[in-house]
């Protein structure tokens, strides 16, 4: 346990305060400015939000009423709404992510299976399976554009990545593990 001294201590109250203040200035003066951006039916759950490159905010989101995700882009003044294709009975626990080169991703889950669903530039929404076990998820994306799965998998946390030479999703920890010295098989 460490322990503070008084100097150490009125160093971070000062530089608390200071922190707090800073934040009272810079938000004061304006104020948040919210927009409906979908009000068809129960729409919004497990939302995400990324910006893309060109500052604009894009989100992704579940449709309850869809049975799906939908994708909002702001398009002039308005958001554009588009139903992600083949999410079906998806959009739990997603997670919504912008690559360097401003493709994007979204990590979600049917209950049964992690998915992976991205569009880009040059074709259409598209969605694979990056693992047979599912749960909440974040989605990152490494400086050379490899998307990254963090996931709660019902055996614990599991860590998915795109394996470009082999044209497949890796899972870490794999389906065997050792626990206490004994290989076991941990489902999914």
């Amino acid at each position: 346990m460490m322990v503070m001294g008084i100097t150490s201590l009125r160093r971070y109250a000062v530089c608390a305060a200071a922190t707090f203040i800073l934040t009272n200035v810079l938000f004061a003066e304006s104020s948040f400015v919210t927009n409906i951006i979908d009000n068809d039916g129960d729409v919004g759950r497990f939302c995400s939000i990324a910006v893309d490159s060109n500052q604009n905010p894009v989100i992704a989101y579940r449709s309850d009423s869809n049975n799906c995700i939908k994708f909002a882009t702001i398009k002039d003044t308005n958001y554009a709404i588009e139903i992600v294709p083949d999410t079906e009975h998806s959009g739990y626990g997603l997670s919504l992510a912008v690559d360097s080169s401003g493709e994007f991703g979204i990590s979600h889950s049917d209950y049964r299976s992690l998915m992976f669903s991205f569009k880009t530039s040059w074709f259409d929404w598209q969605t694979t399976v990056a693992d047979h076990s599912s749960g909440l998820s974040a989605l990152a994306f490494s400086e050379n554009d490899v998307p990254h799965i963090a996931y709660d998998a019902r055996i614990g946390i599991k860590h998915a990545t795109y394996d470009r030479q082999t044209n497949s999703w890796a899972t870490q920890p794999d389906r065997k593990s050792v626990v206490e010295g004994k290989s076991v098989d941990l489902g999914g």
